[in-house]
């Protein structure tokens, strides 16, 4: 079954989440170490209304999460006021249970909020300990008046309020002016739904106008927050499914002739015309199929967006399930503009002949960062995106996948297909798509006029054989990049690039219909063993402040990685264990004590290099450190390293006592080897002490091997002594000694003051 039933939908919305950078907001987390930074800090420093806020600062450090919560009261949670335009930190009941990890300290708080209105904003937290105030502005476009739209509203129908909102949003386009932002509540809207257009048109489509945003994803009036904004969680769904009769397909090319969509919108959304201050933020557009057969077909596309000369911005969309018999079954751009797609994600769109995905051209400029770009299909030309004649095509920090031209014998370009375009690839990646030429692209010529330039940089191309066509005039030039099958150019690798999953394919039973093959998306992150990381060009890359596809930074390591993905590089937590307590056993002044850092841990799971140091001599390079110190108290300090010299140190305590001698009776004093009683060992406490001065804590031990008692416990004997009884199993004590014969044991135990005390006996083991 293809992903354009509306099960497939939502699978896709989740796999768009991992992949792309969408606001979402009201996410706070701990911040592992122990060294945070002095102060609360946002990014980017100064907003806009369309970003994502990261922030992070410190707090009082903890022992670990458990007792952090404990401490400040509860879970972090933040609380956002839109009306007062103020983010408050919370702890609320209750704290986390999980305190198994006794060492892993907290110092800080990091989280994402946003995107949030244009204006002045406060993060605060009231919280001691935890307490700060952090005053901010977020820019926006000039806003001259807000149109509210929900169609479950019960008031004026004015737009004035989410109360009083409009119910129909044609209605709330008409007349909406340059400055005019108009919020949408989640809900399905469909374009033949206004005041003078009939149902069932099916040539009606929302029309955005010059100057006019249009926002979805607010919870609306039935919202406990009415301007709560979360594109996720509050949905808003333009739809082209007239009747509401949409059924699921098993082929993706049946959204042309099956029965129940050839009434379907032809187009959904128009930005025709548009300037640049015009932008569609936060909305999935669905189900719009154009088979207008009216129309020439050098005008006939755009099943989802039909832009002509216009030059929006589109944030924040999900454009999914929408066809056209002609191009561009999901987005159909011509004319000279300039349109920018930022955080999107086209996905299982069909077109008969060109552009599944996406098709522009004479002259359309069209510029796609941090986009997903996924099971689109057409059946000759460009299942991904399209172009014919003119026009610039810049991709970055985007994932082309599983597109696919379907015709056997001439289908061309699975991702990306052109003729006379210039199209810029940067930190991209292009996986599992397929056609009969050029899997991942191709392009052709037609006649002189027609030679175009590609330019790829920092990208990974890889899936099936056959990646690359292209004829000769087109100027071709790849660089810094992983190539299946290899490219010659500038440092150009042909490795596999690691991903942490690779997608598949299934054919759904039918080894030759391509239409009902059915693509799974894989995680296209990258393993600390890619070649990919640390190996790209930083001068090539557009943006080196910018962020990748997940959200990262770039340059984030020793350079710039290849592909959509940044692995970031955090660095290691050094966790040098807990304090440490040795006692002098075979000499007066001297006893071992061993160190254990092994909880110390790398965040992307590379291997670590230990060193242990004390009074700044290096004294042991392994995560376990024994050695043998006299009575007294030292300081040890562990650093810990990554492969890439990212480092990190902590510190622990280590103490030696002497022991205070007693005695001891062991039984039975003749020990058969093979026999299976255990042994006891009847030891006295130093004179003055109880059996409440015992640590129970910690068991006994036998030496040779210390065997640890399985049973112990302390009472008053008839002589007035304090005795303290052991039971060690028989196996275990024969496991530590090797020899037979007369054998020297040592019971030793500790103290609650901290004191250890010891004693000998003689036993035979035979």
């Amino acid at each position: 079954m293809v992903s354009t039933r509306a099960g497939i939908q939502w699978v896709l919305v989740i796999a768009a989440a991992l992949c792309v950078s969408v606001g979402h907001a009201n996410e706070v987390s701990w911040i592992t170490g122990q060294n945070c930074a002095p102060g609360w800090t946002i990014d980017p420093a100064q907003p806009r209304d369309t970003d994502t806020i990261r922030f992070s600062g410190p707090v009082r450090f903890y022992l670990n999460q458990c007792v952090a919560e404990k401490s400040l009261g509860g879970k972090p949670t933040l609380f956002v006021n839109h009306e007062e335009r103020t983010i408050e930190l919370r702890f609320l009941a209750p704290p986390s249970n999980d305190c198994t990890e006794f060492w892993s300290p907290v110092c800080g708080l990091r989280g994402s909020v946003g995107p949030l209105e244009a204006g002045q904003w406060q993060l605060f937290s009231h919280t001691s300990g935890a307490a700060f105030s952090l005053e901010f502005a977020v820019e926006g476009a000039t806003i001259l008046s807000v149109r509210y739209v929900d169609a479950n509203a019960p008031g004026a129908q004015n737009g004035s309020s989410w109360k009083d909102a409009i119910n129909r949003l044609q209605d709330a386009l008409v007349g909406a002016r340059e400055g005019t932002e108009i919020r949408v509540a989640q809900g399905t809207y469909c374009p033949d739904v206004g005041a003078d257009i009939e149902p069932g048109d099916q040539h009606a489509m929302f029309r955005l106008n010059e100057g006019v945003v249009l926002k979805g994803g607010y919870a609306g009036w039935r919202g406990t927050n009415p301007n709560a904004r979360d594109v996720r969680a509050f949905p808003t769904i333009l739809s082209g499914d007239l009747f509401h009769d949409d059924k699921p397909l098993s082929r993706l090319s049946d959204m042309l002739g099956a029965a129940d969509r050839w009434d379907n919108s032809y187009h959904i959304v128009s930005i025709s015309g548009t300037d640049a201050a015009a932008a569609l933020d936060g909305f999935t557009i669905t189900a719009g199929t154009d088979t207008d057969t009216d129309l020439p077909d050098e005008l006939g596309g755009g099943g989802g967006i039909y832009n002509d000369s216009g030059n929006a911005t589109i944030r924040n969309c999900l454009i999914i399930g929408n066809g056209s018999l002609y191009r561009g079954g999901g987005f159909y751009c011509r004319g000279n503009c300039t349109v920018v797609l930022i955080d999107c994600t086209i996905a299982d769109n069909w077109s008969k002949w060109s552009g599944g995905g996406l098709y522009y051209h004479w002259s359309s400029n069209v510029v796609l960062n941090r986009c997903v770009i996924t099971g689109n299909g057409a059946e000759f030309q460009g299942g991904g995106i399209c172009s014919h004649g003119g026009g610039q095509l810049l991709v970055s920090n985007s994932l082309l996948s599983g597109n696919r031209g379907t015709d056997p014998t001439w289908s061309a370009g699975g991702a990306l297909y052109g003729s006379g375009m210039k199209a810029l690839l940067n930190h991209c990646t292009l996986v599992g798509n397929r056609a009969a030429f050029g899997t991942a692209m191709a392009f052709e010529l037609f006649d002189e006029s027609d030679a175009g330039e590609i330019h790829l940089s920092n990208c990974i191309v890889w899936g099936d054989p056959n990646l690359i066509y292209g004829q000769e005039k087109a100027l071709m030039e790849i660089t810094d990049s992983d190539v299946r099958g290899g490219w010659a150019g500038r440092s150009n690798i042909d490795v596999d690039p690691c991903f942490v999953e690779m997608g598949s394919w299934s054919d759904a039973g039918t080894v030759y219909d391509p239409c009902d093959d059915a693509w799974t998306n894989g995680d296209y992150r990258l393993r600390w063993a890619s070649r990919c990381v640390d190996t790209g060009n930083l001068e090539a890359t557009w943006d080196p402040n910018g962020m990748d596809l997940g959200g990262q930074p770039r340059a984030s390591g020793l350079t710039v990685d290849i592909g959509a993905y940044e692995l970031r590089n955090d660095p290691p937590l050094a966790d040098a264990g807990p304090d440490a307590v040795g006692f002098t056993l075979h000499s007066a002044t001297k006893g071992m004590v061993t160190l254990d850092a092994s909880r110390s841990y790398d965040p992307e799971g590379q291997p670590l290099r230990y060193r242990w140091y004390y009074n700044d001599e290096l004294v042991g390079e392994q995560a376990l450190f024994t050695t043998e110190l006299l009575a007294g108290v030292y300081r040890f300090k562990v650093v810990v390293s990554d492969p890439t010299g990212q480092t990190e140190s902590d510190e622990t305590t280590a103490t030696v006592t002497l022991v205070v001698n007693t005695k001891t009776f062991i039984s039975p004093q003749k020990l058969p080897r093979n026999g299976t009683q255990d042994v006891l060992a009847m030891t006295v406490l130093p004179k003055g002490k109880f059996p409440k001065d015992f640590d129970t804590s910690e068991p006994l031990r036998l030496f040779p091997g210390g065997v640890a008692a399985v049973k112990q416990s302390a009472f008053i004997w008839l002589s007035g002594d304090t005795m303290v009884l052991g039971t060690f199993k028989h196996a275990d004590v024969m496991a530590a000694v090797s020899a037979n014969g007369l054998t020297e044991m040592r019971i030793v135990g500790r103290l609650k003051d901290g004191q250890y005390f010891s004693a000998v006996d003689k036993v035979t083991i035979k």
